[in-house]
């Protein structure tokens, strides 16, 4: 585990909030991607076993695009969670540019417009941003997040206008990462 990975675990866990703290679900949501990245290739068959298992899962279903899917109840903060995980990447990938591990490139799907435009509190220059104003990272990594680089801001579309997209093959990945706050419509995509 990297550093600053362990710092925004630390922050998460025992950092004196000044209004909302993030959720026990929330933080063990992201503990979960965590490990199952940077923890869990590392610590022998057993997690290798669980590594390989996404992996071999991915390729069936989709090759070149790894997917990992975290379930959440209504109500349980999927956009923090979403927020905890961007910071996560990009911290990261700004502190390890060489590292395949991680990204600054982030697709977030929306059911629709109304939803799409409340994510804006993902983008790390919105006035409301989560990483700033919910305290969801140390100070002194905000620079991480908000560095001016394009590729480190969430890119929104909505479920419509990928609909005809969804299901055509491409040549390589859209992107390492991609966030879905779908609930309502998983089953329209053909997922149980």
């Amino acid at each position: 585990m990297t550093p600053e990975t362990a710092r925004l675990l630390d922050h998460w866990r025992h950092h004196n909030f000044s209004g909302i703290r993030p959720f026990f679900c929330q933080v063990e949501a992201v503990e979960t991607a965590i490990w199952l990245t940077e923890v869990a290739p590392h610590v022998g068959n057993a997690g290798k076993r669980f590594v390989e298992h996404l992996t071999n899962a991915n390729n069936d279903a989709n090759p070149e695009l790894m997917r990992l899917a975290l379930k959440l109840a209504t109500g349980a903060g999927k956009t923090t969670v979403m927020a905890m995980l961007i910071a996560w990447q990009t911290i990261n990938a700004v502190r390890h540019p060489q590292s395949k591990r991680f990204t600054r490139g982030f697709l977030v799907v929306a059911p629709g417009l109304t939803i799409r435009d409340r994510l804006r509190v993902l983008q790390p220059n919105d006035p409301d941003s989560y990483y700033q104003s919910r305290e969801l990272v140390p100070g002194d990594m905000l620079a991480d997040i908000d560095r001016g680089d394009r590729r480190s801001q969430p890119s929104f579309a909505t479920l419509s206008a990928l609909r005809p997209h969804l299901w055509r093959n491409s040549t390589g990945p859209l992107a390492w990462f991609a966030f879905f706050d779908l609930s309502s419509h998983i089953s329209s995509l053909g997922y149980d």
